[in-house]
């Protein structure tokens, strides 16, 4: 089976210039602050930096825009306002009209989208993380607070914006300025270039972060790109990096041909399994700018990572998906994974069959374990689990491997890693980055394939 990818890089340009008028000010304002939530209270001197700049992005695939439910509630933090956190903007000149209360329900999707794009790239990989926002403390929910300029800083474009912005005192060191401003650009953001991995690096101060809601917006993750920017992504000495503070590999959030790629390669490439096109990840060879569980010695083990930032969190509930007694049911066929002749023996099979909620033989439990991977045992003996032959010469169909049950002894082919895409549905993926894949008949044995983001490798865990 030959993988398929489907290659749609739609990008969004930027466009236009000016904007229409009208008047009025501000809701939902942020509490007040002692730790310097509102502007100026501590300001650090901005290091040597460079504008990442975005007149387009990397296409979302289609269908994998985070689900309005698919994250759990934003992690409470505190008292709303202490430390580094993420303060979000709405940014309007003083001719245009107030539209706040029309834009919020965006707002909030755009909220859970970027949290969730931080939960799915760090949950299955051995931690968590969220973004750790000014929020109001007794609902937990972000705090958004309007900034009205002047007409002509808006419509300057993100230098005049931005120079507006400090002149008010939006440069406070434990801010992140994530703003979205009644204007034409994609998006932005400014940093100092540091790859140095302790948290003196110049990624953990002050950032502005401009959105612009007639730009790119119908991309919710220009949020993400800009943030992650902000945050320390990517530096020059990451692997696949280009000048330009992106990357060149297919699927990543951060990645797309911004005209500086190095040549060898002089194109978008695809450089691990994770990364296939549409992956909509952060950092899918998780050795470029984000990983929470870097190995040790590894580049982001002694490098800037951008899992450590301050402005994020490991508190919080991780995607939640039910585990006791469940279904595995492929999203493609319909096809259960099912247990052929009900039997437990070690080398029983694991096959597709069609998917009956009250047939043992389809039930299992799944058992998150502390590197984050699961444990996949079937309902009718809990001391077996869903284990993948890797032995070729016991290979069914010459090319690829078999699924099967077997004694649990805690090895590397009985763990896998529940990799969430769209529509609460989740990639099974082995140790060595196979996709557990549904075949197109009833009765054949479930395959591990290479990873392609094809419908039968998409599962549904079902009650």
């Amino acid at each position: 089976m030959a993988p398929v990818r489907a290659r749609s890089r739609l990008m969004r340009a930027l466009t236009g210039a000016a904007l229409t008028g009208g008047l009025l000010a501000a809701v939902l304002q942020s509490p007040a602050v002692a730790d310097g939530g509102s502007p100026a209270a501590v300001t650090a001197a901005r290091p040597v930096e460079q504008a990442f700049v975005d007149n387009e992005l990397p296409a979302t695939s289609p269908g994998r825009q985070a689900p309005a439910a698919a994250s759990a509630a934003v992690a409470c933090e505190g008292d709303g306002v202490s430390g580094k956190r993420v303060q979000l903007l709405y940014i309007r000149g003083d001719a245009d009209p107030d539209r706040f209360n029309q834009l919020l329900p965006e707002f909030r999707a755009r909220i859970t989208n970027l949290n969730f794009r931080f939960a799915s790239s760090s949950d299955p990989f051995g931690g968590h993380r969220e973004v750790r926002f000014v929020q109001n403390p007794s609902t937990c929910e972000p705090t958004i607070d309007t900034v009205v300029l002047p007409q002509a800083a808006v419509n300057g474009g993100p230098d005049t914006v931005r120079a507006e912005m400090d002149k008010r005192g939006y440069n406070n060191s434990n801010r992140k300025y994530l703003s979205w401003v009644e204007n034409t650009i994609c998006g932005i953001t400014w940093r100092g270039i540091d790859d140095r991995p302790d948290q003196g690096n110049s990624a953990t101060g002050t950032g502005l972060v401009l959105s612009g809601i007639k730009g790119c917006w119908d991309n919710r993750d220009v949020d993400v790109h800009e943030l992650t920017h902000s945050l320390g992504a990517v530096n020059p000495s990451a692997k696949y990096s280009t000048p330009a503070g992106h990357c060149y590999v297919y699927g990543d959030l951060l990645c797309y041909d911004d005209h500086s790629i190095p040549n060898p390669p002089g194109k978008m490439i695809e450089a691990d399994p994770d990364c296939h096109d549409g992956a909509n990840l952060l950092d899918c060879t998780h050795d470029m700018y984000f990983n929470p569980n870097p190995a040790p010695g590894s580049y982001l083990a002694t490098h800037w990572n951008v899992a450590n930032s301050p402005y994020l969190t490991s508190n919080g509930t991780p995607l939640q998906l039910p585990t006791g007694n469940v279904g595995i049911v492929n999203a493609h066929t319909g096809y259960s994974a099912d247990i052929a002749n009900s039997a437990t023996g070690d080398g029983t099979r694991v096959m597709t069959w069609g998917y009956k909620a009250d047939d043992l033989a389809q039930r299992w439990n799944l058992e998150r374990l502390s590197d984050g991977r699961y444990r996949i045992s079937p309902l009718l003996n809990n001391t077996k689990a869903l284990d993948f032959n890797n032995d070729r010469s016991r290979v069914v169909d010459g090319t690829s491997y078999f699924t099967q049950l077997w004694n649990y002894a805690g090895t590397d082919n009985q763990k896998w890693t529940l990799r969430p895409v769209s529509g609460g549905k989740y990639e099974i993926v082995g140790y060595d980055n196979g996709c557990l894949t549904s075949p197109t008949t009833a009765g054949t044995v479930l395959g591990v394939w290479q990873c392609n983001g094809n419908d039968n490798q998409r599962w549904r865990i079902t009650l």
